[in-house]
């Protein structure tokens, strides 16, 4: 990501751009055996304030999103493991207090929302987008 970036960003010249870099949950509320990967989201973070700041003064706005679990093949294939999938979806699915869980759609609207003028007045920030998992204080 940090080699996309540099090498991104002498191309924007003049008028500016916008980078969003995709994070997860992780960065900010893991669970066990996701050490490694919650370092790496967590990393993504403050490379992106890093570079929020850092490119300001050539118009280029950097933001991060931080998808919860997305309903994808990869999540199937997860959820497959399992003795029982279509009970370890369920278990799975009572962290999402929106009763559902994202999808690659969800993901892309708001990635495209930060990359709009729309959002011109935003950089340096976060975006959690998993149905309200990381809201929950004690989990069902």
């Amino acid at each position: 990501m940090y080699l996309c970036s540099k090498s991104a960003i002498p191309l924007f010249g003049q008028n500016g751009g916008v980078i969003v870099n995709i994070s997860s949950v992780h960065a900010t509320a893991t669970i066990e055996g996701f050490t490694a990967y919650a370092a790496l989201k967590a990393g993504i973070l403050g490379l992106t304030r890093a570079l929020a700041l850092e490119c300001a003064l050539r118009k280029i706005r950097v933001n991060a999103v931080s998808p919860g679990i997305i309903d994808t093949p990869l999540l199937q294939e997860f959820f497959n493991s399992f003795d029982d999938p279509a009970h370890a979806r369920l278990n799975y699915l009572k962290f999402h207090t929106l009763g559902r869980f994202g999808t690659p759609r969800d993901i892309g609207k708001l990635v495209s929302f930060l990359a709009s003028d729309d959002a011109s007045f935003i950089t340096g920030a976060e975006f959690i987008a998993d149905g309200g998992m990381t809201a929950c204080l004690f989990h069902k």
